[in-house]
């Protein structure tokens, strides 16, 4: 079809030549001012049916430059798009469509729904510590009332319904240029509407198009109106009957079209023929290189997430690197995306400003307006970001650069860890010096000492070196987990050294009472057996028995077995101890952070190495119990307290454990923690703070058993001394019994020493000074590992 929008007349006053367009109905000649009526269509170009028409208001000017807009629409759009799309046709006509009116009534039926909640309980089957257990679990639900309802509605309508066929046939809907409302503008049916303008036949008739084309739009209003009734908090089942009366008259309605080709392929452009605002247009070209670089924009992000996954999953590395290397990836590619298309619609606006300008008439705007359109027309410059012609190289070493990123916290705590070793190594080698003049006897006495941590395999504790198997009288009863020396802790754990330190129960050395830490203890699932009641190794027979004989009061006993097992110890065959301090250290340090899986992880490994080390295996017990996992922290806690059955902190940890397992064990365990405490009243403190900082409602109710029945509950027979006596007597005296404490003391603080344990280095020589001011010994070992403990914190500080 090729139909036209405009036409020429002759001037009847003067003979000039006169354009007209189809909105027209008559015009005035710009020579000699004479107006001249535009002929009306001849009947039987005229369809007789035709009552109304809405007049065409669009030109072939409005069209063009609603399609340039069109075209420099999209975030992937061509930028050449408007420059090399050709207009292969521009064209408008009217078509047929009949208008609808009238009203109705419904009678409507459905269910209306009211929700309530109600709750039901149901038997859940659970595994823990490889045991089966059925639990009743209340859950709540939403039950739904349903209610029927009925009634009436009624109102009226007005639809169009397009009558011909060639929209139909359209690769998109161009349908819904001309159906739906009646069109504001409709007027009475003039033939001088229609000169000059191609017309499209009726299709279908009034019945066909009522039933196909204006009943669906009806029964839609109709559904939206008696919804309207809704009640409750749910509906469904809507049914409803409807009166409906109704008039039709046919109408004809404008459409403009236009074809352009892009690339060898032709696209559709359909506009309403009185509103360049309503379009319907085939889908715009895409720029493949463009989408392209798109999408190369997130490699950087892909690569961060996985590395970052990595380094936190499989090498334990600190969030910081992840996190600032997501956040960059994340950045990068969000500003190189809005850089990328915010300059090719930048590009593409300019471009359809040139367009405009070449029909707009510039002799009529002043010299701001023209400024202004002189500057609309400018290229946009092109930044670094949205420059894509470097991608290859500069987008993959982006990624390499950032997917790095997440293991430079690994690898710069590694390289301070053996910096700060190598740093103190001079220390350690100044006081082995010192200490290779030491006297005789604490030659000898540290090699009774070396015997009897043999055979507890607690020599290395900061723990219970004052209530442990020498049996010291110093008030000393530090916390659990212990804290590994600062030579091999990262920057935050050497400024904080009893932070990892969580104890339960107990405190730090009187000289020290603000290092003690007394953890928030989560709440552990109830379980259906204590230590007594499991199938017992002979660990378990042990120290169930003093469980048993303190819950009886019998502190007589208590102390005799603890005699008889010293006397008999059992120790699992020794391995590889620094394999096993090695990740004692990781194990600590994942404690710190809060990951109670990789401490766990890294303490098994050191058992796995040393399985007699039983630093490693009570601190391995206390992130069981973090873990939540008490059954297997009793297990471990057997085994450490049948080594050093007067171990303080494994007694306190066993209470903890047992909390939720056997509370009555759980109280005989923290007895006992208080019979071998050292240092009573710092217990006692300790204790009363975890009344108020546990989380777990039973350890609380144990705590707060025990410090009611405090004051009789005896210090055992090797500690009652240090009780009962304020100030210790000098080894001057001649009391051997205290000299060889002394020597055992210091023998524990040399080892510390040489593993670079200086808090428990500091810890074991004031403490041997407070029994014997004047030791040489004592007073070398404390300033060696003051001044090598400072030097580790300075080095780690600096790095």
């Amino acid at each position: 079809m090729s139909g036209a929008t405009e036409g020429k007349l002759k001037c009847h006053g003067c003979g000039a030549s006169l354009e007209y367009s189809a909105r027209e109905r008559s015009l005035k000649c710009p020579y000699c001012g004479a107006v001249t009526e535009i002929p009306k269509s001849s009947e039987k170009e005229t369809p007789g049916q035709v009552k109304a028409i809405l007049p065409l208001s669009v030109s072939r000017t409005d069209l063009v430059d609603a399609v340039y807009e069109h075209l420099a629409s999209g975030d992937l759009t061509p930028d050449n798009l408007l420059e090399h799309a050709t207009f292969t046709k521009t064209e408008s006509f009217y078509v047929p469509a009949y208008i609808f009116t009238g009203d109705f009534e419904a009678k409507w039926t459905a269910s209306f729904g009211y929700d309530r909640k109600e709750q039901y309980t149901i038997i859940e089957e659970r595994r823990e510590n490889g045991r089966t257990t059925h639990v009743p679990v209340t859950k709540t639900k939403t039950v739904t009332d349903w209610r029927p309802a009925s009634g009436t509605d009624s109102g009226n309508f007005s639809v169009v319904a397009y009558g011909g066929k060639r929209l139909l046939d359209a690769t998109v809907p161009a349908t819904d240029l001309v159906e739906g409302s009646v069109k504001d503008g409709i007027v009475e049916f003039d033939a001088s509407f229609i000169t000059g303008v191609e017309l499209e036949d009726f299709a279908a008739s009034e019945a066909d198009i009522y039933k196909h084309r204006a009943r669906p739009q009806i029964n839609s209003l109709i559904d939206n109106s008696v919804e309207q009734h809704a009640q409750g908090d749910r509906q469904k089942d809507w049914h409803w009957t409807a009166e409906i009366n109704k008039e039709c008259i046919s109408a004809l309605l404008p459409i403009c079209h236009a074809v352009y080709e892009f690339e060898a392929k032709a696209y559709h452009v359909w506009v309403s023929g009185n509103n360049v605002a309503k379009i319907r247009a085939d889908a715009l070209p895409v720029d493949k290189k463009r989408k392209n670089s798109l999408k190369l924009g997130y490699l950087p992000l892909g690569v961060a997430a996985i590395s970052s996954a990595f380094a936190v999953g499989k090498l334990d590395a600190a969030w910081m690197w992840p996190a600032a290397s997501l956040a960059l990836a994340l950045l990068f590619s969000i500003m190189r995306r809005s850089a990328i298309l915010g300059h090719s619609r930048a590009l593409r606006q300019a471009l359809l400003a040139s367009k405009r300008t070449t029909t707009a008439n510039t002799a009529g705007m002043s010299t701001e307006e023209q400024q202004k359109l002189a500057e609309s027309v400018r290229r946009p410059g092109k930044s670094l970001l949205a420059n894509t012609s470097m991608d290859g190289v500069v987008v993959p070493v982006l990624a390499l650069l950032l997917g790095g990123l997440p293991f430079l916290g690994s690898m710069t705590s590694l390289g301070t860890a053996s910096s700060t070793q190598d740093t103190v190594a001079d220390a350690s080698t100044a006081y082995s010096s010192a200490n290779a003049s030491s006297s005789a006897s604490a030659q000898v006495a540290a090699a009774d000492t070396e015997e009897v941590s043999s055979a507890t395999s607690a020599s290395s504790s900061a723990i219970d070196k004052a209530s442990g198997a020498s049996a010291s009288a110093v008030p000393k009863v530090p916390a659990q987990p212990v804290q590994e020396a600062a030579s091999s802790s990262t920057p935050l754990q050497a400024q904080a050294l009893a932070v990892a330190s969580v104890p339960a129960q107990v405190a730090t050395p009187a000289s020290a009472p603000s290092q003690a830490q007394t953890p928030a203890l989560a709440a552990i699932p109830a379980q259906t057996a204590a230590l007594s009641q499991q199938s017992p190794t002979p660990a378990d027979h042990r120290v169930a028995h003093l469980l048993s004989e303190a819950a009886m009061g019998n502190w007589q006993a208590v102390d005799a077995d603890v005699a008889a097992m010293a006397a008999n110890p059992r120790v699992a065959p020794s391995g590889d101890r620094s394999s096993s301090r090695a990740a004692n250290r990781m194990g600590l340090a994942a404690l710190q952070r809060g990951n109670t899986g990789a401490a766990v992880s890294a303490f098994e490994q050191g058992l796995h190495a040393d399985p007699s080390d039983i630093e490693v295996r009570n601190n391995y017990a206390y992130a069981l119990i973090k873990a939540l996992r008490p059954q297997d922290a009793v297990s471990e806690l057997a085994t450490v307290l049948e080594a050093v059955p007067t171990r303080t902190s494994a007694w306190a940890n066993l209470a903890e454990a047992l909390s939720s397992i056997n509370s009555n064990e759980g109280i005989a365990a923290l007895k006992l923690a208080v019979h071998f405490s050292s240092n009573r009243d710092y217990t006692r403190r300790a204790l009363q703070k975890t009344l108020d900082t546990a989380m777990s409602p039973g350890y609380r109710a144990i705590v707060s058993t025990v410090l009611a029945q405090f004051d009789n509950i005896p210090p055992s027979t090797d500690n009652a001394q240090a009780v009962a006596n304020a100030a210790p007597p000098s080894p001057a005296i001649g009391n051997s019994r205290i000299v060889v404490v002394v020597q055992r003391i210091l023998a524990d603080g040399r080892m510390c020493f040489n593993n670079k344990q200086y808090s428990c280095a500091i810890t074991d020589a004031k403490n041997a000074l407070s029994i014997s001011p004047n030791n040489t010994v004592a007073i070398q070992l404390k300033q060696a590992a003051e001044a090598a403990q400072a030097q580790a914190l300075h080095n780690i500080q600096i790095q």
